[in-house]
């Protein structure tokens, strides 16, 4: 009778492990990893306030973002297009613009590199890299020149909805 009891036991402890270790998996396997896919605005960095809304998307593995919407400030002259940009870019409608490209995720899950970026404001094209803060709610967006990073700056973008 004690070892009918006790085989019972562990066949239910082995039971309810398997059903807890089914029920973690499934919610692991639901748990979406954040992603530099989406709207993302930016923020001017003389002026403090809102430049652009850039939308990022990913194709064939490679991730690259075009702008969607620009926030002029008053008296700013609104041409519309990127007259001063390097080719491909340069005389393109700013809508639509193609300012970030190439970029790969790096395997940490919330990085990206190898890109490039094209800042309109001073028509130059830099290094790119970015990662997601832990939220995947900010992206901190590097533009830099040389090997290292060490010469550039970086930009925190909010993501948009």
């Amino acid at each position: 009778m004690c070892n009918l009891l006790k085989r019972m036991l562990k066949g239910c402890a082995f039971a309810l492990l398997v059903a807890l270790a089914g029920g973690a998996l499934a919610q692991d396997r639901g748990a979406a990893k954040p992603s530099a896919v989406g709207r993302w605005q930016t923020i001017d960095d003389k002026t403090g306030k809102p430049r652009a809304v850039v939308r990022i998307y990913e194709i064939n593995g490679a991730y690259q973002g075009q702008i969607e919407q620009v926030f002029y400030e008053p008296g700013e002259r609104k041409s519309g297009l990127c007259e001063r940009c390097p080719p491909p870019q340069q005389g393109k409608p700013m809508l639509g613009l193609t300012i970030l490209w190439a970029l790969q995720a790096d395997g940490s899950g919330r990085g990206y590199q190898g890109g490039r970026i094209l800042d309109p404001a001073n028509a130059t094209v830099y290094k790119c890299k970015m990662w997601l803060d832990e939220s995947g709610n900010a992206l901190e967006v590097r533009g830099f020149i040389g090997f290292t990073g060490a010469l550039g700056r970086t930009q925190r973008w909010q993501r948009v909805s």
